[in-house]
């Protein structure tokens, strides 16, 4: 039995710093880590479909820094900031309104930040064996086919245990970004064909029970796990159903 920790909502992480689920995501695998878990990185390519195992040193900065409290980034005072080219053209184009909205557009698209990164092509295509684990606590939604392909896994008897946030884009769609169908959808499939569901709340897990129950859900056991909790307290349970 072998245990892979998905990394793919961070592979690719743009940013100096991360955000909730994305802090999550990398938190419990430093839980891990701490542990002594002997656990295997992987992450989920949408353009060729298939994972790839990794190693630490290819994930990003941010990433890294976190997992092990690093932080070769010290802050510095405005004056001793260097200057790159970026900055100057960026300094220039805000003199002027119009220009300095097409500065705002280009400096916070999403997509130009991830073009600028450079990615690591694959290598190594993670093929598991059945009784292998594979963890994930990415936002499976967000990033295309991947839900699908861990379901893949799920009927080849691999044990999947998933992370569910919560269900607000379903139930409460008009206060959410994400498009309410492809969460939905990506939420059933994560329900059903999981071998542990982990949440972060009380209220998520009975959310994620009535909505089992009024869609007609197959579902496995529903476990709570409690953000900046230490693992050895939060997975008894997991790890005597693993050993199942």
């Amino acid at each position: 039995m072998v245990i892979y920790y998905d990394f793919s909502g961070v592979f690719h992480w743009p940013h100096n710093h991360l955000t909730g689920i994305q802090r999550v995501e990398c938190g419990i695998y430093k839980g891990f880590i701490q542990n002594n878990f002997d656990i295997k990185p992987i992450y989920f390519d949408s353009n060729s479909n298939a994972f790839y195992q990794i190693s630490i040193d290819e994930l990003p900065v941010a990433v890294k820094n976190f997992i092990f409290d690093k932080n070769d980034e010290p802050r510095l005072n405005s004056s001793e900031i260097p200057k790159n080219k970026d900055s100057r053209i960026k300094c220039f184009l805000k003199k002027f309104r119009v220009l300095r909205k097409l500065a705002d557009w280009y400096y916070n698209n999403k997509n130009i930040r991830l073009a600028k990164l450079k990615l690591i092509p694959p290598k190594n295509e993670f093929r598991p064996k059945a009784g292998d684990i594979v963890f994930s606590a990415s936002a499976s939604f967000a990033i295309p086919f991947h839900t699908q392909k861990l379901n893949t896994f799920f009927f080849r008897n691999i044990f999947i245990i998933r992370v569910i946030y919560d269900l607000i884009p379903t139930l409460k769609p008009h206060w959410a970004i994400p498009d309410p169908k492809i969460f939905t959808q990506s939420s059933i499939e994560q329900i059903e064909f999981s071998s542990i569901i982990l949440t972060i709340s009380n209220f998520s897990k009975n959310e994620i029970l009535k909505f089992s129950s009024s869609q007609n859900l197959r579902h496995s056991k529903i476990e709570v796990i409690r953000l900046a909790d230490k693992l050895g307290n939060t997975f008894p349970s997991i790890n005597s159903e693993i050993k199942v």
